[in-house]
């Protein structure tokens, strides 16, 4: 079934991305899972290929699509033919847009060109909140047992 939602300019800009998903990612994604990680190669040719952070600002190398069609072609072809692994749309769609619309001109002239070619690799790093609330719990208990026992 034909999708609508995609122009020709967005079926010629798929070919691209599966020939680059088939060619830079897909024939190493055993040994990454093997290793638990994705070569910093994987982010710089990827780079080069204008495939990361399609919206950033040509100032910073990127194309000032704001077309989320071109991204959505990215992160389905990632999932269809690489590695799933290869979190290319956390990079580009939920890291990167924070330091380009939060950051200080400075943060985002330092950063941004080096985001967009590869070069810096984004991420999330979460904590578990419910357990470290138990955890210091677990903490002050203890210190409350011992002041206990100090004072009996």
């Amino acid at each position: 079934m034909k999708r609508l939602i995609f122009a020709q300019e967005h079926d010629i800009f798929r070919e691209s991305v599966a020939r680059f998903i088939d060619t830079e990612i897909a024939p190493h994604t055993e040994v990454w899972r093997h290793a638990g990680i994705v070569e910093r190669s994987a982010y710089l040719k990827a780079g080069a290929a204008g495939l990361l952070c399609l919206w950033a600002d040509p100032q910073f190398g990127g194309t000032g699509v704001d077309d989320l069609r071109f991204d959505q072609i990215v992160i389905e072809e990632s999932v269809r033919r690489g590695d799933i692994a290869f979190y290319i749309h956390l990079h580009s769609n939920l890291v990167a847009p924070y330091i380009d619309k939060l950051g200080s001109s400075v943060l985002r002239s330092r950063l941004m060109p080096k985001i967009v070619s590869g070069e810096i690799i984004l991420a999330i790093a979460m904590t578990e909140a419910a357990k470290s609330r138990s955890n210091e719990g677990d903490t002050r208990r203890r210190r409350l047992a011992n002041q206990r026992s100090h004072l009996q």
